[in-house]
């Protein structure tokens, strides 16, 4: 194959997709835990939404009702699809909402911030733009997080 009909394709491979498999890759390499909040205010309680099980924190009482469930229902559906494929095993559970839901966000936010850099700025500058959101610590540490404010 030539490297003319390649780099045709790849042309038109849609800019999201490149973010995309960028946070995936992103979401898959995070192997540490940042706070509790990662879990208990999101998908500990989608899971227990789905599942009818699981801990809810003293927020999540009824009593109390503290927290919005906004967050929580994002990874509802996903959760479902779990349990009625019965692929409800533990890394699914635990590492997917990361892969299967803030990976797909995260890319959305890439692409705007892409799109909103080649709007405001020089061709150039958007391009290292772009590359110092990419390549930034903590948007790298924390995008692809099942946080409420991900």
């Amino acid at each position: 194959m030539s490297s003319t009909s390649t780099n045709k394709r790849t042309r038109h491979v849609p800019e999201y997709i490149w973010f995309l498999l960028y946070r995936i890759v992103n979401a898959l390499l995070i192997s540490t835990y940042s706070s509790a909040d990662e879990y208990w205010q999101s998908i500990e309680v989608s899971h227990y939404l789905v599942f009818g099980k699981g801990y809810l924190t003293w927020e999540w009482q009824p009593e109390v009702a503290l927290r919005s469930s906004l967050m929580p229902l994002l990874y509802v559906p996903y959760y479902w699809v779990l349990k009625v494929t019965g692929l409800d095993g533990r890394w699914l559970i635990a590492y997917g909402p990361r892969v299967f839901v803030q990976a797909p966000l995260a890319a959305l936010a890439d692409f705007c911030f892409s799109k909103t850099a080649s709007i405001l700025l020089e061709p150039a500058l958007a391009r290292t733009a772009l590359v110092l959101w990419l390549s930034n610590w903590f948007i790298l540490s924390m995008l692809t997080r099942t946080f409420a404010n991900s």
